[in-house]
């Protein structure tokens, strides 16, 4: 920027007078305040007295400009400003500026126009407030009584300013103040004590009431190893805001261990202290973790399983004799708490019913657990800057013009540089065109002469500029680069810059996944929604355009998580690639910018214009999807479920209490084939689960629970079979509890795996190149590696407050599989092992005994033409069925006897299947 041409002036101290005024003189050449001009002109002044006849002299003074250096300065641009105000013009544009002062080109610098524009502009519309930087920490608050070393709190805010909600946006979501501890650390030890996720109240560990675990503390001792710490635990009840109760005594001891069932529910604060030398401790530091014990939720069902059939008439419903919470086990509903929910509409079948499958959360208007939005990250934001810098730049331009033309990538002997005429031997003078371009190499009357750079630069592809490339003609001769190529260049440099700094590192590995997590729940909701398309008996408002709006709405989720996890597949090679292009930067002085977009990278044939064009492209065309009408639309939908479905599409005839509920299916849902979905919400001890029956009425009695057994058990059995039969046919192996993973929230916890594994035998990898979860071992959550172990309340090294839930269909397959248990083993099941099976063996076997007598004939003469071959043949393959039906049966009922206890451990092993797919507790050992 700076360029030293000349000394600074030396100010004259020379006494100037003029008629009436004798001025001191010129002061040194000072910066204006406030004036943004820092290192040109400014402002010098000089001191004065004016004479008067008769009278004292009269103080005066006199400013003017000056230049603050007498260097050549090129000026360079400002950051970017904030965007405009779109409070007062909501539907209008916004522009954000930068100005050419950092420095201010001065003594004939060059002004900032090579360096692009300085002004981006973009629509405004409803934006949602965004959360600011947090303040700076307050001051270390000691606990009352509390002085000297310890653990304290402190405070810090943020504002939601960054920016302001505005044209009916959304307020920032989340907290403007937050709480964490602050320590003053005594000699020999470190911090932490406890893990800094369970040190707040509002985050306490999450400790299952059926689960053993030991508490240790991570505090190391630095000094020598004769040094005794001592360790004491004190544990309290959360009682409210204000007021605990103590648990028990003072615990002297290495770990605090929780039994199972020897706490009531609630929220506690362990204490521990820590010193040395003695038990006086002279030495010492506290700290507090807060726990919460709760049930693991309960088991809700509802029998006839997720769908049945009923005719017309009252039709009961039993969820009561089949939930059960997991410490009291199946059989036993004993606190539980039971809400129903039903709605009706037109399906004519089942398979039809079957399809509708909205998320019981909305059916109960359960707000408990607060899920983020896809329109709360800060994924779109990201996007529309990038886009306005990118809808701006000559960079932009110059690529799309290249593409419009075809431009291809070349190597480095197919580019030509320009040089001064007739300075070198060797020159083109062919009628090829010039780098691809329709600009033919020479003229009747050339203006200059062209060579290739490979003479210039022994390369053909850009990466060979890292080995120094040898030179066989120097750059003395060659043409500057026009004005252009320059400020395209510092374009692409600035969008570099800004493609991998820290909000870009944010938006690749948090906003993205945070984005489409919420984007995937708002799908399945959706996608469930639009399977009512076809149904008759809608509400009038479920016309054409609903679900033509609605499948556009899934298309464009469908298609922006694809060209977005492209785009960043692209910035992440880009990456290496960005790399090469800073070590061959030094071409861009004798190519113009569009040669060097076209000279290929490396041997896989691509070049700069490939990368920046795609980039460009995947920014552009999310930006372009409708976000904020996606999110109107969603918002829409949402209301129509609660209004038209779950409110107004209730079921008039149905009636609940507690665990049982009766619908009146009336002769008129019959004739139009009414298909009615029930809700049941399960709550033990403010843990929940839920369960969705689909019932199709159709003509006729329906058949029994009894009899319907038999069919819903066939269809249990193709599902809960396709699942088995996968995993036999991919030769998925028994695993032990360590070689099992369970998925967790990104960086909750240490020690994430990071191999390339596959998870739970599976194809699937442990990582990928833009996680979307971390991996544990199952041990280090139940300290187990078979499934027996569980019956003696495994400890738990890590607690499960951020596992991530497993899917909707583990849930369903673990429901069906209680459900075939309790089929095997029921009365009906018990007379089949006991009685039928005997008795049909007793009579096939008179059977076999009366034709197996027939077969010995099969070798006489004079026997009836009708015994022929095939007679015989036929009569030999039922002989056989008979003979191995009998051998298969009894080792059936031989493995369903010694089954009976595996299901026991099975049973008590239940709790594990909330944090990991049911295909991974098939596969734990037994």
């Amino acid at each position: 920027m700076w360029r030293i041409t000349g000394v600074l002036l030396i100010i004259s101290q020379t006494v100037v007078m003029d008629a009436d005024i004798s001025w001191g003189s010129w002061s040194s050449c000072r910066i204006i305040p406030g004036n943004i001009d820092r290192n040109c002109r400014g402002t010098q002044s000089r001191e004065g007295k004016k004479n008067k006849e008769g009278e004292e002299p009269e103080s005066v003074s006199q400013n003017r400009g000056c230049f603050l250096t007498n260097d050549v300065v090129d000026g360079g641009y400002t950051t970017w400003g904030e965007w405009g105000d779109c409070s007062y013009k909501c539907y209008g544009t916004t522009r954000r500026y930068r100005t050419c002062h950092d420095p201010t080109p001065c003594n004939g610098g060059k002004d900032c126009s090579i360096f692009g524009r300085d002004r981006l502009e973009k629509d405004c519309g409803p934006i949602a407030g965004q959360w600011g930087e947090w303040g700076s920490w307050g001051t270390c608050q000691m606990p009352p009584g509390v002085s000297g070393y310890g653990t304290g709190t402190h405070v810090r805010y943020r504002d939601c300013t960054d920016p302001s909600p505005i044209c009916g946006g959304d307020y920032c979501i989340g907290d403007d103040e937050m709480t964490e501890n602050c320590r003053v650390v005594p000699p020999c030890f470190n911090y932490p004590m406890f893990s800094d996720k369970f040190l707040l109240l509002e985050s306490p560990m999450v400790i299952y009431t059926s689960a053993k675990v030991d508490i240790y503390l991570l505090t190391k001792n630095k000094c020598a190893p004769e040094t005794i710490i001592h360790t004491y635990y004190e544990l309290y009840k959360i009682n409210n805001e204000t007021t605990e109760t103590q648990i028990g005594e003072k615990q002297w001891e290495i770990k605090f261990k929780f039994s199972p069932g020897k706490l009531d529910l609630g929220v506690y604060r362990l204490y521990a202290k820590i010193g040395y030398p003695t038990r006086n401790m002279e030495f010492w530091m506290e700290e507090s973790m807060f726990i919460k014990i709760e049930h693991p939720p309960p088991h809700a069902f509802i029998k006839g399983g997720d769908g049945r059939t009923v005719g017309e008439g009252n039709v009961d419903f039993d969820a009561h004799s089949v939930s059960y919470s997991l410490t009291n086990g199946p059989g036993d509903p004993t606190g539980l708490l039971f809400q129903w929910k039903c709605i009706n509409f037109v399906t004519k079948n089942l398979l039809n019913l079957l399809q509708f499958n909205i998320d019981p959360v909305l059916a109960f208007n359960d707000t408990k657990v607060y899920k983020r939005k896809w329109y709360e990250t800060n994924f779109i934001p990201y996007i529309e800057n990038k886009v306005a810098f990118i809808d701006g730049s000559t960079l932009n331009s110059v690529v799309q013009n290249q593409r419009a033309s075809n431009a291809s990538c070349l190597l480095g002997r197919n580019i030509y540089v320009k040089t001064e005429l007739y300075k070198y031997n060797d020159t083109v003078t062919t009628n090829e065109t010039l780098n691809g371009s329709g600009e033919t190499l020479t003229t009747v009357a050339p203006l200059y002469d062209l060579h290739p750079l490979k003479r210039f630069y022994d390369i053909d592809y850009m990466y060979e500029m890292e080995f120094n490339p040898s030179q066989e003609l120097s750059t003395a001769f060659v043409i500057s680069v026009q004005g252009q190529s320059t400020l395209v260049k510092n374009e692409m440099l600035e969008f570099f810059e800004y493609l991998y700094d820290e909000d870009s590192e944010i938006f690749r590995q948090k906003d993205t996944i945070d984005f489409f997590e919420g984007l995937s729940d708002s799908s399945l909701t959706l996608n469930s929604l639009y399977q009512l398309n076809k149904l008759p008996g809608l509400p009038p408002s479920a016309n054409a355009t609903f679900f033509e709006n609605l499948y556009e709405w899934l298309q464009n989720a469908d298609v922006s998580e694809s060209i977005t996890y492209d785009l960043i597949d692209l910035l992440d090679n880009f990456k290496l690639v960005k790399q090469i292009i800073m070590k061959a930067l030094e071409v861009t002085e004798i190519i113009e910018i569009e040669s060097f977009f076209q000279l290929k990278i490396d041997d896989s044939g691509k070049c700069l214009l490939d990368y920046l064009g795609d980039i460009f492209e995947g920014f552009i065309t999310i930006n372009s999807i409708s976000w904020q009408e996606m999110k109107e639309l969603e918002q829409y939908y949402l209301r129509w479920l609660e209004d038209e479905l779950f409110t107004s599409g209730n079921c008039q005839l149905f009636n609940a209490f507690n665990g049982n509920g009766n619908l009146i299916v009336t002769p008129q849902n019959v004739l139009e084939g009414m298909g009615f979905l029930l809700y049941v919400r399960v709550e033990f001890e403010q843990s929940v689960s839920y369960f969705i029956q689909h019932v199709q009425s159709i003509p006729g009695k329906a058949p029994s629970l009894d009899l319907e057994k038999q069919s819903r058990l066939h269809r249990q059995v193709y599902l809960l079979n396709s699942v088995v039969q996968n995993q036999r046919a991919s030769n998925a192996s028994c695993l032990l509890g360590r070689n099992i993973y369970v998925k967790t929230e990104l960086y909750k916890y240490n020690d994430t795996v990071t191999t390339n594994e596959t998870l739970n035998g599976s194809g699937e990898t442990l990582t990928t190149v833009a996680p979307l979860y971390d991996l544990h071992p199952l041990k280090r959550f139940y300290d187990i590696d078979y499934m027996y172990e569980m019956e003696f309340n495994p400890s738990q090294e890590l607690s499960t407050a951020f596992v991530i839930s497993v899917q909707g269909q583990s849930t369903l397959v673990k429901n069906e599989m209680l459900e075939f248990f309790e089929y095997l083993y029921d009365e009906d099941s018990e007379i089949f092992r006991q009685k039928d099976t005997i008795d049909f063996f007793e009579g096939l076997s008179d059977s076999s005994l009366t034709l197996n007598s027939l077969y010995q004939l099969n070798k006489l003469p004079g026997l009836p033409p009708s015994a022929n071959a095939t007679f015989f043949e036929n009569l030999y393959e039922w002989l056989q069925n008979a003979d191995v039906s009998e051998s298969i049966t009894y080792d059936l009922i031989d493995l369903l006897d010694n089954f009976k206890l595996v299901k026991q451990i099975i049973m008590k092993a239940l709790e594990v299947t909330e944090i990991i797919e049911i295909e991974s507790f098939f596969q734990l050992k037994n």
